[in-house]
């Protein structure tokens, strides 16, 4: 699959989010927030996991790369520009594509602005 290193970076922040959502309990009378884990399957579990290690290592070659144009610029208008190109740039990976039921959107309160970014990877 190809994608841009933008589109890589923010689907590598929607998959981490992945982990569970806060929700507020009542324990002994007090409230306090404790993570509820989504409801995935252990195949969907493993899938997003290949995925975000495959990404994790493209957005690490990004984040170098980055790093190494920040330092060699002091130009402050030339070095947003070579991010930018940067962040067009496109790369082949190998993700696994999931079915939007996979998700159980149903079920997992999953944001939307999570799940837009998650469509890269359904069929």
């Amino acid at each position: 699959m190809k994608l841009r290193i933008s589109e890589a970076v923010e689907l590598a922040n929607s998959i981490a989010q992945l982990s569970g959502y806060n929700k507020i309990v009542t324990d002994g009378g007090k409230n306090r927030p404790v993570q509820v884990p989504y409801d995935f399957t252990g195949a969907t579990r493993f899938s997003l996991a290949k995925n975000f290690r495959t990404l994790r290592t493209e957005v690490q070659a990004y984040e170098a790369a980055r790093n190494e144009v920040v330092r060699a610029n002091d130009d402050r208008g030339r070095m947003e520009e070579e991010i930018s190109a940067l962040l067009r740039t496109e790369i082949e990976v190998d993700l696994v594509i999931l079915r939007e039921a996979d998700f159980k959107t149903e079920l997992n309160p999953i944001p939307p602005t999570v799940l837009s970014d998650l469509m890269l990877i359904m069929e």
